[in-house]
């Protein structure tokens, strides 16, 4: 299992437990969730994301959940954060059979 599926599987189970219900274990076994990685030169993961997401969904019979984290900020730092998120958001809410999940994280 990759560090960040099971950094985010034990925050999810105990933070949101009881208050939501998550997906059996039996139907997804902890581990078999494959973590992809691919090079976005110049730091711009927009067409490659795009290319990866469609290569994926390309069949028809395929959903994809892109879940993403959104750091959460009042006041004026708030223009320094999250500029990326709306980028990916703005890119991702048109694309068929891809369903965007925003999780947000509140910074003290």
């Amino acid at each position: 299992m990759a560090i960040a599926e099971a950094d985010l599987l034990s925050y999810l189970r105990s933070h949101l437990r009881g208050k939501v219900r998550l997906f059996p274990t039996e139907v997804v076994p902890p581990g078999t969730l494959p973590l992809d990685l691919n090079e976005a030169p110049f730091r711009d993961i927009g067409r490659p994301l795009l290319a990866y997401l469609r290569s994926l969904t390309a069949d028809g019979d395929t959903v994809v959940n892109v879940v993403m984290p959104e750091v959460v900020v009042r006041g004026w730092p708030r223009l320094l954060h999250n500029q990326r998120a709306l980028y990916i958001k703005r890119l991702l809410i048109f694309e068929p059979r891809v369903i965007l999940t925003a999780v947000p994280y509140r910074l003290n």
